[in-house]
């Protein structure tokens, strides 16, 4: 339930009602209203026109609910630089993460950022 709307645009809950109720409360608990600048990112393309698909406009699925929205907000704005940085340090989510979900992490963020170096978590 949203105790307060917000002048931007309306709580989390309101304006992404579509996302699961493990996600939202994730991305409430973890980022506030923060979470709604990267909800808000241009969705993928689909080729459905638009179609809302879901946890599927989220982009690429890494595992264990983190979604590509969310490692491009970590990226861009609080300059998170590896796996390892956003699943231990960020998000907690190594702690439930596979071996194969970051690898393929740790892959999107080294062709994201050739220059990054990349590490394990």
């Amino acid at each position: 339930m949203c105790i307060v709307v917000w002048k931007i645009g309306g709580c989390p809950q309101e304006v992404h009602s579509w996302l699961p109720e493990e996600l939202l409360t994730r991305y409430s608990r973890s980022y506030g209203l923060l979470c709604l600048q990267f909800l808000a990112q241009p969705k993928p393309s689909n080729g459905l026109g638009g179609q809302d698909l879901g946890v599927q406009n989220l982009g690429i699925d890494f595992g264990a609910n983190l979604y590509q929205c969310e490692v491009d907000y970590l990226v861009q704005e609080e300059w998170a630089k590896s796996a390892e940085d956003i699943l231990w340090r960020r998000t907690k989510l190594g702690l439930v993460m596979r071996h194969d979900e970051v690898q393929a992490l740790e892959t999107y963020l080294s062709n994201k950022n050739p220059t990054t170096e990349k590490q394990s978590a």
